[in-house]
């Protein structure tokens, strides 16, 4: 499907450079445009390569098609359609040609449904501005919650991209093929990340923590332990006493997604504890 859509717009990106190619224009300029569909051409490569279907991996792609067909509509409008009725059909054309190539997703989350999220409102009800913290797997949760409560995340890190490697590194995982490091500079990156994590939870002093329960390694049932992990530190550690576990609150964060590639059933269950 993916590979799919990366021929379809490579097809439509195909279209007007060869419609280009015989306009009467100076041979500077035509060589400009082509050059800008020839680069939003290669754009494309990145996108099919991450395999992800993430609409901003079209970004640098489509940034540089809509000023190549810009400068295409402008030549045409002045070299074949030069009256008032052809600018208007060749503006609704472009708005058309601009919704089939990326639909519009009727289905992402409203305003309003932001603001109704289980954890925004949770976040919310913050009898005062405050901070938390939410440990997930991706930083799609993080930033709306931001913006929708007003309270800022209580730390320097939106995603913990730096903990798999580290732990599967330190446990001798059989199964990681991440990172290849000494144990001893292992454990040197541990302590780094540790102490930042520690400074944040002194610094911001969060009210409320958001736990995400997860299975680091797939075939195994065993669910990371943070406050373990990171009380290696001690000033998180002596940070993490200051709270208690209240309950567990599940959410599916499909929700957040909905109309993207990320659009499939994803339930997470966080951990939630308060400051005492």
């Amino acid at each position: 499907d993916l590979m799919g859509k990366a021929g379809f717009y490579l097809g439509m990106i195909a279209v007007f450079p060869t419609l280009y190619t015989f306009l009467p224009v100076a041979v500077e300029k035509r060589r400009f445009v082509l050059f800008l569909y020839f680069s939003s051409a290669v754009c494309l490569i990145p996108y099919a390569m991450q395999a992800r279907d993430y609409w901003y991996h079209l970004l640098p792609a489509l940034i540089l098609y809509v000023v190549a067909l810009a400068m295409t509509v402008q030549t045409l409008c002045d070299h074949k359609w030069t009256d008032k009725p052809h600018w208007v059909a060749t503006g609704l054309g472009a708005i058309i040609a601009a919704y089939i190539l990326i639909p519009l997703n009727t289905i992402f989350p409203s305003h309003v449904q932001y603001k109704n999220f289980d954890i925004t409102k949770l976040i919310a009800d913050c009898p005062q501005t405050c901070s938390y913290f939410l440990f997930n797997d991706n930083i799609g949760i993080i930033h709306p919650t931001d913006l929708y409560t007003g309270h800022p995340h209580a730390s320097r890190f939106s995603a913990f991209w730096f903990l798999p490697p580290l732990y599967f590194g330190l446990n001798d995982d059989p199964s990681d093929d991440i990172i290849d490091l000494p144990r001893e500079k292992l454990l040197a990156l541990k302590n780094k990340y540790t102490a930042m994590v520690g400074e944040d939870f002194n610094r911001y002093q969060p009210k409320v923590l958001l736990i995400g329960r997860f299975q680091l390694n797939k075939e195994s049932p065993e669910i990371f332990d943070f406050p373990a992990f990171f009380s290696s530190n001690p000033a998180f550690a002596a940070a993490w006493k200051n709270y208690h576990f209240e309950r567990q609150i599940t959410i599916n964060e499909r929700d957040y997604y909905r109309g993207t590639a990320l659009d499939k059933d994803s339930p997470v269950t966080f951990d939630l504890y308060r400051r005492n």
